[in-house]
């Protein structure tokens, strides 16, 4: 299998506080914030990647 690479600096953006709660608690050296796929609160610019996912509801 090929290696994919890794992230140095991963940043999760999620709308509900109750999941970004459930994703801290499991993986307290991500950065959560609030926001969604069409309000990214970062500027542009600064990152180098953006996935989406679950983005039909």
């Amino acid at each position: 299998m090929r290696d994919c690479g890794h992230a140095d600096d991963v940043v999760a953006v999620e709308p509900s506080a109750r999941m970004r709660d459930r994703l801290t608690h499991a993986l307290p050296a991500v950065r959560a914030l609030a926001g969604s796929a069409e309000q990214i609160p970062l500027p542009d610019g600064a990152l180098d990647a953006v996935l989406v996912a679950q983005a039909w509801h």
